[in-house]
């Protein structure tokens, strides 16, 4: 058994606005029959104070017998003043998958940012593949798109073939003209009446604020792991938002949802 990464598509451009990029197909490589996970990588060409940086990876392609699997790149808040862009503090996280797939496969993937970058961007992947199954439950995921932070309801994510919840995952992206001495709390809730045993889920999320004239608005994804059956198929979810610390800017939020399937094609 071997257990390796590969970077498989060449930095690829974002596009200047929030409408999905241009495929970018790879190969798996020989042997392969796990996607055991994937990772994704977004930088700002020409970072601009009034931008958050926040992408919605997906996979998709010729050989993909799965539900599109989506996940989010990490978040860079946006500046003020000529010091710092739009960069995340962490390393990329590497989001479960534990998918099958067949060695010389043709697979894509493609990114749809959650706010314009006028000056474009530029995104890769990582993926982790196995030679041999790794007998794990296997991960699909599912994100919704922008909602602006002033709208109390947020978009909705339907979800088919599922048999378990395994991860919520809560994005608040700050945007905007960025201003000193302004922090951002929220909490997003999401409901699904396909649940069993519960039904509502929460989390919360700051964006720290900046003191001086110049500086970029931090904060990170918020992810849980989860275990929650789900009862009905298709099971749908529905999300709001409540914003105690509000700013000024034209923020967005998304959220995703991450599931253990009941049969894989």
């Amino acid at each position: 058994m071997a257990i390796f990464p590969t970077s498989p598509v060449a930095p690829f451009a974002t596009g200047t606005g929030v409408a999905e990029s241009g495929q970018q197909t790879f190969t798996v490589p020989s042997g392969v029959v796990e996607m055991v996970a994937i990772r994704g990588h977004v930088t700002a060409e020409a970072p601009a104070p009034a931008e958050g940086m926040c992408g919605v990876f997906k996979v998709t392609g010729t050989d993909w017998k799965h539900t599109p699997y989506e996940f989010f790149s990490e978040i860079g808040g946006s500046n003020l003043g000529a010091i710092d862009g739009n960069a995340y503090a962490i390393e990329p996280r590497w989001w479960p998958a534990r998918l099958p797939v067949k060695a010389g496969a043709t697979i894509a993937v493609t990114i749809e940012m959650l706010d314009a970058m006028a000056g474009n961007a530029e995104a890769l992947v990582d993926i982790l593949w196995s030679t041999t199954r790794t007998g794990l439950p296997p991960v699909q995921r599912l994100c919704s798109r922008e909602t602006a932070s002033t709208s109390a309801t947020g978009a909705s994510i339907t979800v088919t073939n599922a048999s378990r919840l395994v991860d919520y995952t809560y994005a608040y992206v700050p945007g905007g003209v960025l201003v000193a001495d302004e922090e951002v709390t929220s909490r997003l809730t999401v409901t699904s009446g396909a649940l069993s045993e519960q039904q509502t889920m929460s989390l919360g999320n700051v964006v720290h604020g900046i003191e001086a004239t110049s500086g970029q608005s931090w904060t990170t994804l918020m992810k849980a792991d989860v275990d929650i059956p789900v009862r009905d198929d298709p099971a749908v979810f529905n999300a709001s938002i409540a914003v105690t610390s509000a700013s000024g800017n034209a923020d967005a939020y998304a959220y995703s949802i991450g599931y253990i399937p009941k049969n894989l094609i």
